[in-house]
């Protein structure tokens, strides 16, 4: 993809930055893959642009959403939000494998739980779905999970389902960003009652609604 070559990145990166591209255009994965870019300098050139501002912005931009948890909640509008937002992970057409955890392996299902996972995912990071940045000898960079590896070779499952098989001799470096694969910002594309209708979704979640 566009992002997976540096050039092409500073490029992306340069559009965003001269109005070309607007930052909305970006959803929050690819944003997260821009600011935790295995690359340091296209790193610190995406918090530049893209503002990501320190931990107290992001905190209060949280807390501005916890209203949700007051408002009444539809679950069947929450499946739109949940098909739009998150299903491309977590509940995939046709078969496709998951990006995300089985929603019916969640524990907390309170509204104050669910609120947390949803926009602050990387409060508590599952191992199995920190996301790891990947850059390849020919340059260019991938962003995703580690399903599984040897002293030859590993796969990767990106962030659009897909798996990738690598030898390691491909491999340039390999890093666990420490952070949840789930992105953050995702409070970006929806509104309070959204927020709701979506919590509320995903408390009452059984496969067989999928």
């Amino acid at each position: 993809t566009l992002l997976q070559r540096k050039e092409w990145t500073r490029t992306c990166l340069e559009a965003i930055e001269q109005g070309a591209v607007g930052r909305g255009d970006l959803d929050a994965a690819r944003r997260q893959l821009l600011l935790k870019h295995a690359d340091p300098s296209i790193r610190k050139t995406a918090a530049r642009i893209l503002n990501s501002g320190p931990l107290k912005a992001r905190r209060e931009q949280i807390e501005a959403y916890r209203v949700a948890l007051k408002l009444p909640a539809d679950e069947k509008r929450g499946r739109a939000v949940f098909d739009k937002l998150c299903a491309v992970c977590h509940l995939p057409p046709n078969g496709q494998p998951m990006n995300g955890p089985d929603l019916r392996s969640i524990t907390d299902r309170t509204k104050d739980g669910l609120f947390s996972s949803i926009l602050d995912p990387n409060q508590t990071v599952d191992a199995s779905y920190a996301g790891y940045s990947v850059t390849l000898a020919d340059g260019s960079a991938l962003y995703g999970r580690v399903l599984s590896e040897t002293s030859n070779n590993l796969v990767v499952r990106l962030l659009d389902g897909s798996d990738r098989q690598l030898l390691r001799r491909e491999i340039k470096t390999l890093r666990n960003s420490g952070l949840s694969l789930m992105p953050e910002g995702l409070e970006a594309g929806m509104n309070h009652q959204e927020l709701a209708n979506l919590i509320r979704f995903v408390q009452t979640f059984e496969r067989d609604d999928g």
